[in-house]
């Protein structure tokens, strides 16, 4: 025999956003020690649920949906909530606001491409980063919703790519509220 639970439920909706940044680029998760959960964002109203979720404290995580120079300029943000089995927690509005950019200019050796390169910023002390894989235009790569602060950037070869070069670094700081840092 199994004993079925109702499961906890967490709601709530993403409130405001950067201008030209739409509801429907918006990813939400939850993660609860080794539990993690995904749904959608309604499109229109920006309503979220979680269901079935184990009692426990969980995060939910709002951001931008997408890779490279196809990714909205949005910070992540991240807000607690208890679920208890049979019941449902509203987290509220959760609201996102851009976040800085830093574009990244390459030039590669003779005989490689851009896609033969992968390009990171790990924000500086933490272990928080990012990539950008979205080329726009000539060799410039952009990473975008990015917090305010110092950033290592780094140009190595892209993982199986074979390709034989030296990983190369520089920092610079990003302020979101300016906007971006060119490397």
């Amino acid at each position: 025999d199994f004993a079925v639970f109702a499961g906890g439920k967490i709601t709530g909706t993403i409130g405001s956003l950067p201008s030209g940044v739409a509801k429907r680029q918006i990813s939400i998760s939850a993660q609860s020690g080794s539990n993690s959960a995904w749904t959608q964002v309604n499109p229109s109203t920006g309503a979220f649920t979680f269901v079935g979720l184990a009692a426990g404290t969980w995060t939910v995580t709002a951001r931008g949906q997408g890779w490279g120079a196809n990714q909205p300029n949005v910070t992540s943000r991240s807000v607690v909530a208890v679920a208890s089995l049979g019941d449902t927690t509203d987290v509220g509005a959760i609201a996102l606001t851009a976040g800085g950019v830093i574009d990244v200019t390459v030039t590669p050796p003779d005989g490689l491409g851009l896609s033969d390169l992968e390009i990171s910023a790990q924000r500086i002390p933490s272990t928080e980063g990012a990539s950008g894989t979205g080329v726009l235009a000539s060799g410039v790569f952009r990473i975008v919703g990015l917090p305010s602060g110092d950033y290592r950037v780094s140009v190595r070869p892209r993982y199986g790519s074979g390709v034989n070069i030296v990983e190369t670094a520089g920092t610079v700081a990003v302020n979101a509220e300016i906007g971006r840092a060119h490397v």
